[in-house]
């Protein structure tokens, strides 16, 4: 925003501080403990304070979905891109908002972007990026990365994981 548009709009028309709850492992996280304000616009936000070890994984822990099939997993995200519809959806409707009072993008482009996001969870999207990334899982394929030699990979359930040299 210039100099001359917040002049124009004046004090009195900027948003409250916005508050952002986070969802940690399934649960709900609400509070203000933490007071950010955004580069651009001035906009201040608050967020809980966020224990870092509720966001990893416990070794002795199976990670969430490990059990699952893919065409489970699939199936889940193909049910949530059916649900990303801003028109209908009050979740999305409210984060649109806040997204609009921080970012400095016009919000016809930030409402493009919600409205394209439920297109790459369709199941032609989904199908196509696994079968270029994994088309054969019992195979080795060879990666050459530029600060290592060539490496052999396997793929293996969520994760790719290093086998040889």
């Amino acid at each position: 925003m210039s100099v001359i548009d917040e002049q124009a709009i004046g004090s009195a028309a900027k948003p409250q501080t916005i508050r952002v709850n986070h969802f940690i492992r399934g649960k709900l996280v609400q509070g203000d403990a933490v007071r950010h304000t955004s580069r651009d616009l001035g906009i201040d936000f608050t967020t809980p304070a966020i224990d870092l070890d509720a966001l990893i994984t416990p070794r002795a822990e199976m990670p969430p979905s490990f059990g699952m099939k893919q065409s489970e997993i699939v199936d889940f995200l193909v049910e949530v891109g059916e649900r990303l519809d801003p028109d209908h959806n009050p979740y999305l409707q409210e984060s649109l908002e806040f997204v609009a009072a921080t970012n400095p993008l016009p919000r016809r482009i930030i409402e493009n972007l919600f409205r394209r996001a439920r297109h790459f969870l369709t199941r032609d999207v989904l199908m196509a990026s696994l079968n270029a990334n994994f088309h054969d899982l019992r195979y080795f394929l060879r990666v050459s990365f530029t600060c290592s030699p060539a490496t052999h990979l396997r793929g293996v359930s969520h994760r790719l994981r290093r086998v040889r040299c």
